[in-house]
């Protein structure tokens, strides 16, 4: 089954990787979508790499600050895209989709997280919300 991952700039919380590590492990999951940004996108494809799972990056384009997006060694690597169409695109991708936002409090303006979140919704895919 194809996930896709969607998590905070500023990483993951120790709960957080703990239960996307153990989903990981699961036997579930064969490929895992990200967005290839620092922070929680660096954290899951490190630990997807070490569960052996197949790693598809999304990057952003040039419009997103170079400062948050990572060179990553995923194992598919696709063209780079604005942020949102991108995160409609790898929503759109997955089987279901896995968050790891910074708050569980939905933030409507400025969080690609919760944006992706609300295009996983739209198109009925299921959500895991890990908890913060």
């Amino acid at each position: 089954m194809i996930a896709t991952f969607t998590g905070t700039r500023n990483g993951m919380s120790a709960l957080q990787l703990r239960f996307l590590e153990a989903i990981l492990r699961s036997g579930l999951i064969d490929k895992l979508v990200h967005g290839m940004c620092k922070g929680g996108d660096e954290q899951a494809d490190a630990i997807a790499k070490r569960c052996g799972i197949y790693r598809i990056g999304y990057p952003a384009d040039d419009s997103v600050s170079e400062h948050w997006r990572m060179d990553l060694d995923c194992d598919e690597i696709m063209d780079p895209a604005p942020p949102l169409a991108r995160n409609r695109v790898m929503a759109a991708r997955c089987g279901f989709l896995i968050a790891a936002p910074k708050q569980h409090k939905e933030v409507m303006r400025g969080s690609g997280t919760w944006a992706t979140i609300r295009y996983a919704r739209k198109q009925d895919k299921p959500i895991l919300l890990l908890p913060r």
